[in-house]
């Protein structure tokens, strides 16, 4: 990601270029900003999880196979297979 992952109680925006997630009441629970920063309102940004199998509703990426890889679930907590690269340049 081009910017930083952080955790915080609350995740508000208002910059108008971002990437929301919310959840089934309408509520931010994370977002990537335009600047490639990325808020989570629960967790943190912890990488290489053997599985990612939300428990329920969540914001999934899946991969070729039709495993989840990535999700942010309905608290803005995320669960990712891979690693996470901050700061980075595509």
């Amino acid at each position: 990601m081009k910017g930083s992952c952080f955790a915080q109680l609350t995740c508000t925006t208002n910059d108008g270029n971002s990437f929301i997630i919310a959840n089934a009441t309408d509520n931010t629970v994370a977002f990537i900003n335009s600047t490639g920063d990325m808020c989570l309102e629960k967790g943190d940004c912890s990488d290489q999880s053997l599985s990612c199998n939300p428990t329920r509703d969540a914001f999934k990426i899946l991969n070729s196979s039709d495993n989840t890889v990535v999700y942010i679930d309905f608290d803005g907590d995320l669960c990712l297979t891979g690693t996470l690269h901050e700061n980075s340049n595509p």
